[in-house]
């Protein structure tokens, strides 16, 4: 919640491309990184501030530019995203 109002401003004053090209980054140091990485594991923990902020942008980005998703398209992301969380999950403790 301390980083909202400079998101907020971040949100604001830069154009499409270039907040696309910081949401790009900051989802890549997040999510995919740290699967390589093990030293930067604390990054792509689900309860890392740089995954809410990836989110806070994400969302901050179709308000600001008016996309709106449809009904099937919101819930496919939805069940898409509990199939693969549940499918890592399931990975993560079969290799243990």
């Amino acid at each position: 919640m301390l980083f909202i109002p400079l998101l907020n401003r971040m949100l604001t004053s830069l154009n499409k491309n270039e907040l696309k090209y910081y949401i790009e980054i900051i989802a890549f140091i997040s999510t995919v990184l740290p699967l390589f990485v093990k030293s930067l594991s604390p990054f792509g923990d689900m309860n890392s501030a740089s995954v809410l902020i990836t989110v806070y942008l994400i969302a901050g980005y179709m308000k600001k530019y008016d996309i709106k998703l449809s009904k099937f398209i919101s819930w496919g992301i939805f069940v898409g995203g509990l199939i693969l969380e549940f499918n890592l999950n399931y990975g993560i403790k079969k290799s243990w």
